[in-house]
């Protein structure tokens, strides 16, 4: 079980979530927004209860060179041979990828794609009907330069009102990570 209140204070993000996915014994898990798939290789690596996990990103990033782009999916791919037989990877925007999910299906969704207020927005708007009652949703970068409409999305979301926002205060630091449990 989650100890929300644990001191989750030995690095990144990417080496906080492992670390939390598996005392939840997560089983299916959608990461939204996966770049190189440095955050999957770190959770599928540390977390052995996970049979199904989703790499959703569409792999072309605005204004950026096509090199970079193919290089960067090029690393999801080879994070995705490695775990085949868990990991399906979906290169999609994350709106056009949630139709593909039932309902009610997910442990946990964790949201770390384009960190505007009108993105993490729609993004917790549309994958919460995803996640089963009990289950998560999570993201990153709650409160750092990269994460400017994080916060205020989350603090705005009608589908979290009245929910308790986990994320680790001081000296709690959980390194950006910030979690809901649906009931």
């Amino acid at each position: 079980m989650l100890s929300l209140d644990k001191n989750y204070n030995y690095g990144k993000h990417y080496i906080v979530l492992p670390i939390i996915v598996r005392e939840l014994s997560i089983q299916s898990m959608a990461e939204i927004g996966v770049h190189s798939g440095m955050l999957t290789k770190a959770i599928l690596s540390g977390c052995p209860s996970i049979q199904k996990y989703h790499m959703i990103d569409p792999w072309i990033l605005p204004k950026c060179k096509h090199e970079y782009a193919e290089a960067i999916y090029n690393r999801a791919l080879i994070v995705r041979n490695t775990y085949r037989t868990q990991t399906y990877m979906i290169a999609r925007t994350s709106l056009d990828a949630v139709d593909r999910f039932e309902d009610g299906k997910l442990d946990f969704a964790y949201i770390d794609g384009n960190h505007s207020h009108e993105h993490v927005l729609q993004d917790i708007t549309i994958w919460w009907s995803k996640i089963r009652s009990g289950g998560y949703m999570g993201g990153h970068d709650l409160d750092s330069k990269h994460g400017h409409g994080v916060r205020s999305a989350i603090e705005s979301a009608p589908v979290l009102d009245g929910l308790t926002i986990h994320h680790g205060t001081p000296p709690i630091n959980w390194h950006g990570v910030w979690m809901v449990h649906k009931p």
